[in-house]
């Protein structure tokens, strides 16, 4: 029989280490002169590794990035 309670989505904490990951990325590509945008795919960028290596699974960051994105 399956556990029931399983849970989906990310790893309990897995969003502050990623959000941590992101937002220092985009604050060093500011700083670094790119623009808005460029700061964003880094910040992208930091999050997507951050999360594969907290065992994220890839759906379920898409779905983080595009609400992100609006």
């Amino acid at each position: 029989m399956a556990d029931q309670n399983q849970q989906s989505g990310p790893p309990a904490g897995a969003e502050d280490g990623i959000g941590a990951a992101a937002s220092q990325a985009y604050m060093e590509a500011l700083d670094g002169g790119a623009s808005p945008q460029e700061a964003f795919d880094a910040a992208t960028g930091a999050a997507q590794e951050m999360a594969t290596e907290m065992g994220v699974p890839q759906e379920d960051f898409e779905q983080g990035l595009e609400a992100a994105s609006q």
